[in-house]
């Protein structure tokens, strides 16, 4: 799911202005897989979940 997020075209440009917005936060990815495999988790959980 992370590899395909980072092959996919459409959502390279939003994904990299999301990551630099949220990495010097405190609770924040420090790095882009990082940063993606929460954002595919939080995916995925919301698909399953409810």
């Amino acid at each position: 799911m992370v590899n395909a997020r980072r092959a996919d075209l459409t959502k390279i440009v939003a994904d990299q202005q999301a990551f630099l917005a949220q990495k010097d936060t405190a609770g924040g990815a420090k790095t882009m897989r990082a940063y993606l495999w929460r954002v595919c988790g939080e995916e995925y959980d919301q698909s399953h979940n409810g």
